[in-house]
């Protein structure tokens, strides 16, 4: 089925996790443990408590860790629930995760800089402000385990103010936990 079709039917989500990118988030191996514990915490933070979409290619739902017991009852409890979309063979998931995202205008979990396709196609301005209010990231240590890190609640790239002055940060990053400075540059008045 397309994915089209597909969100038609099961949709709109709260939020669409890019699988692979959280199952291999910090390891060598894929691990559906650490998937099942971010689509957890991910529906916690749900305004709908709703499962969020998560989007695997076809060879990881049907092959290696996939074949584990516990593993094959978690995918189709997945499945049975309309949370997982397996794309085709031969594609790239990233096109995928990104069309869910953008189609029920969602959250988006993904460490992925989204950089090494031609997702610039969407214009200069557009992407890299959309991708700053829907981009959530993880962060995977042996002290914190998993941690969501949502998008900031106000954006913090250069920005234009309604009266023509530019809104700059001083400091680079999107840690919300470092105070921001910001340099103000308007322009001078009309004198004559």
């Amino acid at each position: 089925e397309i994915i089209q079709e597909w969100l038609e039917k099961h949709g709109p989500f709260d939020a669409v996790i890019d699988g692979a990118n959280v199952g291999l988030g910090n390891q060598h191996q894929f691990s559906f443990i650490q998937l099942k514990r971010v689509v957890y915490q991910m529906r916690q933070i749900s305004p709908s408590k709703r499962m969020p979409l998560i989007i695997l290619h076809r060879s990881r739902v049907t092959g290696g860790p996939a074949q584990n017991p516990n593993n094959k009852k978690l995918i189709e409890t997945w499945k049975e629930c309309g949370a997982l979309y397996a794309t085709p063979l031969g594609s790239n998931d990233d096109w995928y995760w990104l069309y869910a995202a953008v189609h029920s205008k969602c959250l988006l979990l993904t460490n992925d800089e989204m950089r090494d396709h031609l997702f610039q196609l969407l214009g200069n301005s557009f992407f890299p402000q959309w991708k700053e209010k829907h981009q959530v990231r993880l962060s995977v240590s042996t002290e914190d385990g998993l941690k969501l890190h949502m998008p900031p609640p106000y954006s913090i790239v250069i920005q234009e103010s309604e009266d023509g002055s530019w809104h700059i940060p001083t400091a680079t990053g999107d840690d919300l936990e470092t105070p921001k400075q910001w340099l103000c540059a308007t322009r001078a008045g009309d004198t004559s």
